[in-house]
């Protein structure tokens, strides 16, 4: 007697009865495919460094730069500029120690500087 069940693939008799098996066609769909490329990995993209986001540059500095050159200005006003070069020559100093490469450190420095030179002949109104 031949069993008609379907079977596990490599099996030789039926589990449940233990009858001989019929020699079955694979069910469509297994096996190898015809006309089909095999898989093949996919291709990785090309790298690109992250883009510098716009506000990373030291306006600290720039701004502690300019007030110090016009820091001369006589009477109050060049003393208020001096009090802006020296305070955002801190800032300045203290954003470009957070910034890639230290930028904008120099620009700070000399607002600074020139914020203190300047103070005093900016004061007495010279």
């Amino acid at each position: 007697m031949v069993c008609q069940r379907p079977l596990l693939q490599g099996m030789s008799a039926c589990v449940i009865c233990g009858a001989a098996v019929a020699a079955q066609p694979p069910p469509q769909g297994y096996g190898p495919q015809q006309g089909f490329a095999p898989l093949q990995a996919p291709q990785q993209q090309p790298f690109y460094p992250p883009v510098r986001p716009i506000h990373a540059d030291n306006n600290y500095a720039v701004i502690s730069l300019v007030c110090g050159l016009l820091g001369l200005i006589p009477f109050w006003i060049g003393f208020l500029l001096c009090i802006c070069a020296i305070s955002f020559g801190v800032l300045g100093l203290q954003r470009s120690a957070q910034l890639p490469l230290e930028r904008g450190k120099v620009p700070a420095i000399l607002g600074l500087v020139l914020g203190i030179i300047f103070i005093l002949p900016a004061s007495c109104g010279l």
